[in-house]
């Protein structure tokens, strides 16, 4: 906005006839108009943030002090921060980015303080163990902290999307919280979280934690084998595959639960005929005291099964323990 101040110049009573027009240009105050309260995040993921002004050409700096309970050092920056904030704590926490504005060579004397709350790890239903992907192995994690108790979630959902939980302070074995094991957040960790395991396998979410080598144990010996009927079957013959564990020589010690994966040729299974049973062996009873889970990727030609018992008490032991069954193909050629 131009200013205009009209001189006129008297001296020695004589005044000049022609006046003088001072022109001064008085630029704007830059404000900002974004909000001040932008959304929550979670731990972890990046806090992005485009401030605003009315003013045009206005610049934006921020500084970020040190919070408590939030790792990351304090910081500086313009524009947008574009962060990963971690909070280590068991609660939510507010940052703070205080903003100064410049325009036109004017800087706003008033600061503006934008708060953002940084809540703890979110739950996505079925990822029980937290390692950003649904699929058998998460029912280990169920299995393992089965009947345990904590805050429920403002809501009980198996919908894929992050929920705000707090966590119930107990770690599982690759450190993360076992609220991720209360898959649908109602409180309890039972029966009904295998219902989100099922109905989400195989999704993933962008954000995983450091992999925990304690986590599980990968075995390459021939602890798990297959056992069959025949050595030969025809084209439409089904096939019933028997999975065991262990030996009389060498009987497993201690075991809560297994997962595994089954590859098979697709050229020679008919699809959508792959299943995993569970019959009651050494190891449990499905329905009484193991879990269990079966499912197939026709894509991957892959079989996905656990079964875990649920009462914090390890079997010994060694034996059947699940059926992999299929047809074979039923326009198989003699080549195959």
């Amino acid at each position: 906005v131009n200013v205009t101040y009209v001189y006129s110049l008297t001296a020695n009573g004589c005044t000049n006839p022609t006046t003088y027009s001072v022109v001064v240009t008085v630029n704007p105050t830059p404000t900002l108009t974004s909000s001040l309260t932008p959304a929550a995040i979670f731990t972890n993921y990046i806090f992005s943030y485009t401030p605003t002004s009315g003013t045009t050409g206005t610049s934006f700096s921020w500084t970020r002090a040190t919070v408590t309970g939030i790792s990351n050092t304090a910081g500086s920056g313009t524009d947008d921060p574009n962060e990963a904030l971690f909070n280590t704590t068991t609660g939510p926490l507010n940052v703070t980015y205080v903003y100064t504005l410049s325009a036109n060579g004017c800087t706003n004397p008033t600061s503006y303080s934008v708060v953002v709350t940084v809540n703890t790890p979110a739950v996505w239903p079925g990822d029980a163990n937290n390692d950003s992907l649904v699929n058998n192995v998460d029912l280990l994690s169920v299995g393992l902290y089965y009947a345990q108790t904590g805050s429920p979630r403002s809501s009980i959902s198996n919908t894929w999307q992050a929920y705000v939980a707090a966590n119930w302070l107990t770690l599982q074995t690759n450190g993360q919280d076992i609220k991720h094991a209360d898959c649908n957040g109602d409180g309890t960790i039972d029966d009904d979280d295998t219902l989100a395991i099922n109905q989400n396998f195989n999704l993933t979410h962008a954000l995983a934690p450091p992999p925990v080598d304690v986590y599980y144990e990968e075995r390459t010996t021939s602890d798990m084998y297959f056992v069959i009927s025949s050595s030969a079957y025809s084209a439409g013959d089904w096939v019933d595959v028997e999975l065991w564990l262990g030996s009389q020589a060498t009987p497993l010690t201690g075991l809560y639960g297994i997962a595994f994966d089954i590859n098979y040729d697709a050229s020679l299974v008919q699809a959508g005929s792959e299943s995993i049973t569970y019959p009651a062996s050494w190891l449990g009873t499905p329905g009484i005291d193991v879990l269990t889970i079966n499912q197939v990727d026709a894509l991957a030609n892959t079989a996905y099964g656990a079964v875990t018992r649920n009462d914090q008490i390890g079997r010994n032991g060694y034996g059947k323990l699940a059926d992999f069954k299929f047809q074979v193909k039923t326009t198989l050629s003699s080549a195959d």
